[in-house]
């Protein structure tokens, strides 16, 4: 009796002397440390979810049409007001896979004044349809880095644009006045601008 009681007192004063061995604080650590890692576990799902859902959101596809394109363009009011006075404003808001080179108005104040009134008299209609034509192609959506050098775009006029690089700068119709490229407007729901500061003729 007396050595086991000797031993009971040893395993006590062990303990006693390792207060941190106690099973009630052992159990409150581990507690802890699962709460931790329950807690960074949620933050880091929640993270990668928000991750995935900003990267997943596709951008929203265009609303407005060529036509609408062109007539929100304070500086191709010209061009708008023209394809309005026309029998052909349905083909640049309908028609599907359009390139429109669209002349400024400085552009169309550059050409002689004989020039600007006949293609704007309602008699001669079918010139200006002509005219706009020649500066649409249904060849496809063709941004800026499609057009290459020597490339020619056939146009609804029937005859081709022809492309030139010239430094770093899109250049149409080299042999007929050299209009350029100044800017890609955007995409519309059925085609591209390009705004050009010459009229192509």
């Amino acid at each position: 009796m007396l050595e086991g009681e000797q031993r009971d007192e040893g395993s006590s004063d062990s303990t006693s002397r390792r207060p941190w061995a106690s099973p009630r604080i052992i159990g409150a650590v581990l507690g802890g440390v699962l709460l931790v890692l329950v807690v960074v576990a949620v933050v880091l799902s929640a993270g990668s979810e928000g991750t995935a859902g900003a990267s997943d959101v596709a951008p929203a596809p265009p609303t407005q049409n060529v036509l609408e394109l062109i007539g929100s363009q304070p500086e191709l009011s010209t061009l708008f007001n023209a394809i309005s006075e026309t029998r052909i404003t349905g083909l640049f808001a309908l028609q599907s896979n359009l390139t429109v080179f669209a002349p400024t108005n400085a552009a169309f104040e550059a050409l002689s004044p004989i020039t600007r009134q006949r293609i704007f008299d309602p008699a001669n209609i079918e010139e200006l349809e002509f005219l706009l034509k020649y500066h649409v192609s249904t060849a496809g959506a063709l941004y800026s880095q499609d057009l290459r050098d020597d490339d020619r775009i056939r146009t609804l006029e029937g005859e081709s644009i022809e492309v030139s690089l010239l430094e770093g700068a899109i250049v149409l119709d080299r042999s007929h006045g050299r209009s350029r490229v100044l800017q890609l407007v955007k995409a519309g729901s059925n085609g591209v601008v390009h705004i050009i500061d010459r009229v192509l003729a």
